[in-house]
């Protein structure tokens, strides 16, 4: 049987906050993760990560990924759930896994919204001399998909998630591994933010990092790292290194042949 020594254990400490969003489904009740409310786990993000919902939704992923390793052995397994040890089945197991994925979704659902009631109150400043609202003095979350705001006055903060698929050996017949790409602009900063939410790679990929300027690229950096199950990197190209403003990210595994593709652009002013 395994141990494991942490899983879920994001959800232990728990504070009330304000009001949760409505749009939003409610978290899921369960013997294994309990039962929150919006306003509680929310107040845990305030609590614990002054509001930004990065660390968070990077301890969800990784503990997903720990559990779908579980399940993908077909074994029980003794788990720690918060705070105390719980033996669990293959089916147990199958359905802590379902129910995670339900916990990320409200969790990513919620960090949206912060996120995007942050660009309100931005937008309605405009042309207005007003101090920067505190919900951006926070790191905003990696789960935004789309548009989010800055903190640097007269810009809005662009964001948008992308899923790459690679492949977890040498044949196009192996198993994916799914990969989410976060990009940012953050005070004029573009910011790449890569989760593997599946298995470790079998080896290490080139992270690489172009300017581009319509239909021509410029690599500025390029990283070759390994990433574990639920790892999480995060690549940034400033200001005086972003001369046209547009940035790609791309990625390169060691293992097999891939197409050249930019699994990420992002406009920064």
């Amino acid at each position: 049987m395994t141990v494991l020594r942490t899983i879920f254990a994001v959800f232990v400490l728990l504070f009330t906050a304000s009001q949760a969003q409505a749009a939003c489904a409610p978290f899921p009740k369960s013997v294994y993760l309990g039962n929150f409310t919006h306003a509680q786990v929310q107040g845990y993000v305030n609590k614990a990560h002054g509001g930004d919902w990065t660390p968070y939704l990077v301890a969800l992923n990784k503990n997903l990924a720990q559990l779908e390793q579980l399940q993908r052995g077909g074994q029980g397994a003794v788990l720690k759930v918060q705070g105390k040890a719980r033996e669990t089945s293959p089916t147990e197991i199958a359905k802590y896994v379902y129910m995670s994925k339900q916990w990320i979704s409200v969790a990513e659902c919620l960090a949206e919204q912060q996120a995007m009631a942050a660009l309100n109150d931005f937008s309605t400043a405009a042309g207005i001399d007003t101090s920067t609202p505190a919900s951006l003095r926070n790191e905003s979350t990696d789960a935004v998909r789309e548009v989010a705001s800055a903190a640097a006055a007269g810009n809005a903060g662009k964001r948008a998630t992308s899923m790459v698929e690679l492949q977890s050996g040498a044949t196009a017949a192996s198993a994916a591994i799914s990969v989410k790409v976060m990009a940012s602009c953050e005070n004029g900063v573009s910011v790449f933010r890569v989760i593997n939410s599946d298995v470790a790679w079998p080896d290490t990929g080139t992270f690489s990092i172009f300017r581009l300027d319509g239909p021509n690229r410029q690599q500025i950096s390029a990283r070759k790292m390994n990433m574990e199950a639920g790892d999480a990197k995060t690549f940034r190209v400033s200001k005086k290194q972003n001369l046209t403003g547009q940035i790609g990210f791309a990625i390169q595994p060691s293992w097999y042949e891939r197409t050249f593709t930019m699994d990420s652009e992002l406009q920064c002013r």
